[in-house]
Order: structure tokens, then sequence, then C-alpha cells
């Protein structure tokens, strides 16, 4: 069998599986209280998490059938442009993971979240952002992400708005790790 012979066979099943993750692992009967690590900001109604890790590859469902990664991110709805989803070192994986605050489970409705960055002071640009989760992580893992470059030292404001709620992270930029130079 050809590689795109065996690419094509595996993405029916990449996409029904990524479309069943879609389904509320709640109506299923799992328990799925999750816990993120990162700042957190608190509404009425959900817990919103900021994790600012090294950056990851993030793969499309097409692309992660045809390489099968065995580890990255990769999107479940939405889109990303390549240099977004490239995870390269000059690059910062930005991640709001959304929380039901009274079950802990995963939140990913309403559809979409919107995103602005800016330095601190700065005005605020939109970011594109995708529901992503990573290869071979629970539900817990659900979350908006993308990848971007970051300056080092650098205050930035990140402000997330889902619904009608929207709530706002401050963080630095850490020459700790990739992404930040």
């Amino acid at each position: 069998m050809s590689r795109s012979s065996q690419a094509a066979a595996w993405l029916p099943i990449v996409f029904l599986a990524y479309s069943a993750a879609l389904v509320d692992p709640a109506d299923a009967g799992v328990d799925t209280r999750c816990r993120v690590e990162g700042s957190v900001r608190r509404t009425p109604e959900r817990t919103y998490v900021l994790h600012v890790p090294r950056a990851e590859k993030i793969f499309t469902p097409a692309e992660a059938a045809r390489v099968r990664p065995g580890k990255g991110e990769v999107i479940i709805r939405g889109s990303l442009p390549a240099q977004a989803r490239a995870g390269g070192a000059a690059q910062t994986h930005v991640s709001v993971h959304i929380l039901d605050r009274a079950s802990g489970r995963a939140v990913w409705r309403p559809y979409p979240l919107r995103v602005t960055l800016a330095l601190a002071g700065g005005r605020p640009r939109p970011v594109a952002v995708a529901l992503m989760q990573g290869v071979g992580k629970s539900v817990c893992d659900r979350h908006y992400g993308t990848n971007l470059k970051l300056e080092s030292g650098r205050k930035y404001r990140l402000t997330a708005m889902l619904g009608g709620e929207s709530v706002a992270f401050t963080f630095r930029a850490s020459a700790g790790h990739g992404g930040h130079g």
C-alpha cells in the first residue's frame, strides 16, 4: 500500500475520533473534573486558565492522520495559519483552558473564544486561536491555543472573551524557554 493510500485510510478514523471528541463527555457519564496549572481568572460560571509553555507543533486533523504524531497538538475546531502551527524555537505556545466552575469539566461551548494580546500599555490586537487537544491527552487538555513570538522580559496583557464573558491576564514573557528572544 502506498504512503498516500495509508494516509487516506487513516483520515476517516482520525476524523471520526475527533468528531466524537466534540460530544460532551458528561453525556457519556465520564468524570472529567479537570485540574490545569497556570494563571487563573474566574467568572460566575467558568474558570479560565492561561498556560504559556514551550511551543508545540500543531497539526490539522488531516496532518495528524497522515503523520500520526507522538506529541504536539491537534486542532479539533477552527484553523490556524501554517506559521502559528509550526512550533518553532522562536515561538511560545499560548493556551487558554476553560472549565465549568460547578463541574470542573472542560468547556468549549459557546464557540469560538476571541482573544486579544497587547504589550502592557499597548493596543490590543486580535490573535487567531483554535480549539485543540494534546496528542494522547485527555479531554482536560482541550483548550484554545496558538504559537506566538513573544519578546523576552516584556509584559503582555491577554484578554479572552467567550459568549458575554471577558477575562484578562497579565504575564511577563520569560527567557526561560524558546519563543522569547
